[in-house]
């Protein structure tokens, strides 16, 4: 079964390719800030089989470093990097 990664998935564009994928029968390993509650929450219920959630911090070197290590090993087909940092709002 081929897999996804993708940052910043709770919302927009990266909702919509994490849905996609789901629906083709990938795996899909998505990340965002906020994991426990939102879209991708709600999507996990739904396919716990298929979507591996991740927290990650792009200003936290140790949520960088977390990812990292929960992905030795793994193989990734796609990667679709959205997550950024935005600055002072």
């Amino acid at each position: 079964m081929p897999s996804v990664l993708i940052t910043g998935a709770n919302r927009s564009l990266e909702l919509a390719f994490t849905k996609a994928h789901l629906a083709r029968g990938w795996t899909v390993r998505a990340t965002d800030r906020g994991i426990a509650d939102g879209p991708l929450a709600a999507l996990h219920t739904k396919h716990a089989d298929q979507l591996r959630l991740s927290c990650l911090e792009l200003d936290n070197f140790a949520s960088i470093d977390a990812l990292r290590k929960s992905l030795r090993g793994v193989a990734i087909d796609v990667f679709i990097s959205n997550a950024a940092l935005t600055g002072d709002e």
